[in-house]
């Protein structure tokens, strides 16, 4: 029980791309293949490696078990003092500080979108290896074979736009050698600001699976592993990213691309 815990925060992580979320979502079969490097690690002898997980399959997805759809909008306003600090100048004969102090005030509104689907229905059995290298002359090969059980798809989409304003606050003294104190002399404010806007849409498209895998001479061992690539637009900029995780008797594995 305690190893399946520990890949339920996996999976809440977990992201596919825009370009693939289109193909999975007809009701047609497709078929996916994956090429991922990683670590793993062997918890009962101590020692982990990199490997290649090499695993393909096909998705069926019909009506969603689970969907939810929300539109909103946020607004709000953070107020922040960035930072203090003094500094020290001789003039005319006298020595003078500037105590300054920095606000900042920024104010903001997002409209967005959010979709939530989950399938989980029956899919094909997906099958691969994985090469284990552990160092310059030990490899292993695990035969792979993965049953997906939960396939999630998420979208946000939305556009965010606001005002940062900055004040500064400059108190300037100067040193009074007869009463040996800081005199104040005047007070100095300066403001500015700007505006700001961007649009957004992040997708997620995970696929989790349960399953085993085996290397020669040895029995299989049992376990979990998620798939997920993320891809974030933000004002035409891409982000994309391929991650994955799982847990197979003493092997945990670490993937990323």
């Amino acid at each position: 029980m305690k190893k399946t815990q520990m890949l339920i925060p996996m999976l809440a992580i977990l992201m596919l791309a825009l370009a693939i979320t289109p193909a999975l979502a007809a009701k047609e079969e497709t078929k996916i293949k994956y090429t991922l490097t990683g670590i793993i690690n062997d918890m009962d002898k101590g020692i982990s490696g990199s490997m290649l997980l090499t695993v393909s399959g096909n998705l069926r997805l019909g009506t969603p078990g689970y969907k939810y759809a929300y539109y909103g909008v946020d607004s709000g306003v953070d107020i922040s003092r960035d930072y203090r600090e003094e500094y020290w100048w001789d003039w005319e004969g006298k020595q003078w500080k500037a105590e300054v102090l920095l606000f900042k005030e920024a104010s903001w509104t997002e409209s967005y979108s959010v979709y939530e689907a989950r399938w989980y229905s029956p899919q094909p059995t997906w099958s691969g290896e994985i090469v284990a290298t552990w160092g310059p002359s030990s490899a292993t090969t695990f035969k792979v074979n993965l049953s997906p059980f939960m396939i999630t798809k998420m979208v946000r989409e939305g556009t965010s736009e606001g005002e940062t304003s900055y004040t500064e606050m400059r108190h300037i003294y100067y040193w009074d050698d007869e009463i040996k104190e800081w005199v104040w002399n005047s007070d100095e404010t300066y403001s500015w600001s700007y505006t700001w806007s961007y649009t957004y849409s992040n997708s997620m498209f995970g696929i989790a699976f349960s399953g085993k895998i085996q290397s020669k001479g040895r029995p299989p061992f049992e376990g979990m592993l998620s798939l997920s690539e993320t891809t974030s637009i933000t004002n035409g900029d891409i982000f994309h990213l391929i991650v994955g995780g799982g847990l197979f008797g003493p092997y945990l594995l670490t993937l990323m691309i």
